[in-house]
């Protein structure tokens, strides 16, 4: 197998519904500081998953679907979702890579979520 070198930036942040004066706001909550997201997220190894891995996982083979590896972080779980070029991705799910705590597995799948964000939150 090839290495899996982390040389791309993906950002990380969950959906945040809050209701202000009678009115339904969304809120990009990222789980990490002001700083980190600045510098374009965490890094990252990502691919395409292959047709074959997404028929083996019952995924649609006409929907993008990308096979990330980051350093180890509990606070990515199956709610959040991803930015990766500018696309926006559900983290649809995660798995301790090979049951170590150095990394975490991710399959993402792409969304369109057309959410008229009120604003951005940091941890």
């Amino acid at each position: 197998m090839a290495e899996q070198i982390k040389d791309k930036k993906i950002q990380f942040y969950r959906v945040i519904k809050e209701k202000e004066n009678s009115v339904n706001k969304h809120y990009r909550s990222f789980i990490y500081t002001k700083a980190v997201y600045d510098d374009n997220g965490l890094w990252a190894y990502v691919r395409n998953l292959m047709d074959s891995e997404k028929v083996n996982r019952g995924r649609n083979v006409d929907t993008r679907s990308l096979k990330v590896i980051v350093n180890y972080n509990p606070k990515i779980t199956s709610e959040l979702k991803a930015i990766f070029n500018n696309e926006t991705y559900d983290v649809s799910s995660v798995d301790p890579y090979e049951f170590y705590m150095d990394d975490t597995q991710l399959v993402l799948s792409k969304n369109n979520d057309k959410t008229n964000y009120a604003g951005d939150r940091y941890e």
